[in-house]
């Protein structure tokens, strides 16, 4: 089937259902660098694609290529909520030399082709979902696949924007070539999945293509105070969680509204749960200064457990993800909105993307113009000034995450979605 320019709505048009639906085949997801089965946010929606499908008597199974990059993993290979992970060729951590990584990663690929073949070859119809990102190595990927018959899928959870040499290397590969020498792509957002039927369209490319939110597990994020603890006499806070690096804006943007907030008269801390280097703590340490704000009004926990996450969204009165008027951020769908509104906490966000057609200002969320620091800061304010209100918020939140963000939900249109890829032309 070529991609058509069909009318999008803002929740995927796939019919999100409960039961089974068996395929037959094994897919086997090759990703580089996000870590299984710990990790962040890339690592989660591998994790709920997967379970969400092994849910369905499908076998899915994750070779990991390069190493990870967070040093949590232990183990090479395993059983994880029903997936089975390896490491290829056998490294864990992530090598901090360039030549090395890149080494590991080609040599990974290589023997995650063979492994393919391997199960390819015992008669097993088999789909592969390359979690590579746009780059030299899917594409060889992809275009080896493509000649050995092997069908592909291909995850794109993100838009590559900028004008820079790399972002617009990214660009032609995920508009071309990896379209192309793809049977099917896996899309996040509405954005995406538009502008990616556009593409097809224009280039008579014939590639399947599925939208699937970002997911969350509402057994396992929920609300979880810590036990025998009181906090009544806690400083009450609010919580931003990511990699504290690499959205730096997004901090320096978090701790503007911080202050406006503090000189309103109201008490609250921020607490920012993600990775972090030292080089980045004594960064943000001179940008309080600035600002006039003690050290002491924000804590960088670095990288934290998911159960120690859990409890840290769970006792925050706001959760908070700032989104911008830029093309990134329109593309998006940040995975952790699905374990925010998981928590039954408000979320204070912007009218951006699909995080905005998902929620509604004062009902579902608190929702304010991108970029608008003053308005953030203000939504902060109506949640520490309204806490009874600020709870029903919440709680809609984690309801609206029930009816469209719930993995489970998404089992058999994944299912199905994979057992066409595989069906022979």
């Amino acid at each position: 089937m070529i991609c058509d320019t069909k009318k999008i709505s803002p929740i995927p048009e796939v019919p999100v259902t409960t039961g089974t639906f068996k395929t037959g085949i094994q897919i086997v997801c090759v990703c580089s660098g996000i870590g299984f089965p710990g990790g962040l946010a890339a690592t989660n929606r591998l994790c709920m694609i997967g379970r969400a499908v092994a849910g369905q008597g499908t076998s899915f199974s994750v070779l990991h290529i390069g190493g990870s990059a967070v040093n949590i993993n232990k183990d090479v290979k395993g059983v994880y909520e029903g997936i089975e992970f390896e490491y290829l060729p056998g490294i864990i951590s992530r090598p901090k030399n360039f030549l090395k990584r890149k080494f590991v990663y080609f040599y990974g690929a290589l023997l995650a082709i063979f492994r393919i073949l391997a199960i390819r070859n015992s008669k097993h119809k088999i789909c592969v979902y390359m979690f590579v990102g746009p780059g030299v190595l899917e594409l060889l990927l992809s275009i080896l696949l493509w000649l050995l018959r092997v069908p592909v899928v291909c995850e794109v959870n993100e838009w590559w924007g900028g004008d820079n040499f790399a972002s617009r290397i990214a660009q032609w590969f995920q508009n071309g070539p990896l379209l192309y020498f793809s049977k099917g792509t896996i899309t996040i957002s509405r954005t995406i999945e538009r502008r990616l039927r556009e593409l097809c369209a224009k280039r008579n490319f014939v590639n399947e293509i599925i939208r699937v939110p970002v997911l969350v597990d509402l057994e396992k994020w929920k609300f979880a105070t810590k036990k025998n603890q009181n906090r009544q006499n806690d400083l009450p806070y609010i919580l931003w969680c990511g990699d504290v690096e690499g959205y730096f804006y997004d901090v320096q943007f978090m701790l503007r509204t911080l202050s406006y907030v503090l000189q309103r008269g109201y008490k609250c801390k921020l607490i920012l749960a993600g990775q972090k280097s030292p080089h980045t703590k004594n960064k943000i340490e001179r940008y309080l200064k600035n600002l006039g704000l003690p050290k002491n009004c924000v804590d960088l926990t670095g990288y934290v457990t998911d159960g120690c996450l859990n409890e840290l969204m769970s006792d925050a009165v706001a959760l908070l993800l700032p989104l911008w008027n830029n093309d990134r951020s329109q593309c998006r769908f940040p995975t952790k909105l699905g374990q925010y509104l998981a928590s039954a906490r408000p979320v204070v966000t912007s009218n951006v993307g699909d995080t905005g057609e998902l929620l509604t200002d004062g009902l579902s969320g608190y929702i304010c113009p991108p970029g608008d620091e003053l308005a953030f800061a203000e939504k902060i304010c109506q949640v520490l000034n309204e806490p009874q209100k600020a709870l029903a918020v919440g709680q809609n939140g984690r309801k609206q995450a029930l009816k469209w963000l719930d993995y489970r939900k998404y089992g058999q249109p994944l299912a199905r979605f994979f057992g066409e890829i595989c069906v022979p032309e």
